[in-house]
């Protein structure tokens, strides 16, 4: 099932900066009204006990806690994690060194940027920080330095299966490095779906359709009118499955993308919950480089959705009577979740 959440990973070196970038990334993201959540691989690390623990060549007596290596992390415990938090927002920053091996969690990023180090910079700024437990002499030489040139080879392996991996020098300023993060994410982030119970605004879609090569961007705003068959109309309710209604929302960007190539992004807001005449109900925001596609795509962006995203529209008429409203696009999808016992006490075209 498709997810609400772009998840976006930043992995690589020890010190390499992946801290910094992703808190500069999250509080960009979070001044342009997105909702973010940020995820650190270092707090699902197992307790001591739990962690392989390796003798020291130098000497013998010393053992140290492997925590450079895949077994160190609940992986499980991690994904799941990313899992719940990809249904309530809409950028998910996941950090960590060793993200392209932990597989239940690399599963669901859709792209990842690897920090890359040099030997003598990453020690020198390993010296400067305190560890809980402490590096122990011989620990930077024996685990780190050989685990990330593993974690490193590992990374190049997996960009060679399906070149989902930015390589970036760790050493590079930090504004460059933050600037190609960010141009990264914003080549990966091109679908933004919402679903909300307040208002709805196409400024929020169009700004982010908007980019500086297209040359069109068109918008649908579908709003609550006055009246259906000479009844005068109050107000209307909308109510979802959620889950399902992300899902079905990003297959209405895949699709209109397959029809649509050129189209550059694609920005779908529904509300929930009571809407008053005149307000918007739903929004659709496509960009292009020429208007053509754009206008087409938003078209037809707006007829798939009302053929198979669950949504479902009460009407609350001025004389106090109500009626639930459907699609006549969504009888098929409607008799699709009846086969799979999935509507509970939804209500179709009943009047009360």
């Amino acid at each position: 099932m498709k997810r609400r959440a772009t998840i976006f990973g930043i992995s690589g070196c020890t010190n390499a900066g992946k801290t910094t970038i992703s808190n500069q990334l999250v509080q960009r993201l979070k001044e342009k009204h997105f909702i973010v959540a940020h995820v650190c691989q270092d707090d699902f690390f197992k307790s001591p006990e739990n962690v392989q623990q390796i003798q020291s060549k130098d000497l013998p007596t010393e053992f140290f806690y492997h925590y450079d290596e895949p077994d160190a992390v609940n992986s499980v415990e991690m994904a799941n994690f990313i899992e719940n938090l990809a249904k309530e927002n809409d950028i998910i920053i996941v950090e960590g060194n060793m993200l392209c091996e932990l597989k239940n969690v690399e599963s669901l990023l859709d792209e990842i940027v690897f920090f890359t180090m040099t030997k003598e910079e990453c020690e020198k700024r390993r010296s400067t920080r305190s560890y809980d437990p402490a590096d122990k002499p011989g620990y930077f030489e024996q685990i780190v330095w050989p685990a990330y040139e593993e974690h490193y080879s590992n990374a190049m392996k997996r960009d060679e299966e399906d070149n989902k991996i930015l390589f970036i020098s760790g050493t590079d300023p930090l504004e460059e490095i933050a600037a190609k993060v960010y141009c990264k994410l914003q080549d990966v982030f091109k679908d933004f779906v919402r679903i909300q119970f307040h208002p709805i605004s196409s400024m929020t879609t169009e700004s982010f359709v908007n980019l500086p090569n297209c040359g069109a961007i068109s918008t649908f705003i579908g709003t609550t009118r006055d009246n259906f068959n000479n009844k005068q109309v109050h107000s209307l309710e909308y109510e979802c499955y959620e889950s399902m209604a992300y899902s079905e929302l990003k297959n209405v960007c895949q699709k209109t993308r397959e029809k649509f190539p050129e189209i550059k992004r694609i920005s779908i807001f529904h509300r929930i919950g009571k809407v008053d005449i005149g307000e918007a109900s739903v929004i659709i925001s496509t960009s292009s480089p020429h208007r053509r596609e754009a206008i087409e795509g938003t078209h037809f962006a707006i007829d798939i959705l009302k053929e198979i995203v669950p949504i479902f529209k009460k009407e609350i008429y001025a004389d106090g009577t109500k009626s639930w409203k459907e699609n006549s696009e969504f009888d098929n999808f409607k008799d699709k979740l009846q086969c799979n016992g999935c509507c509970g006490d939804a209500k179709y075209s009943s009047n009360q």
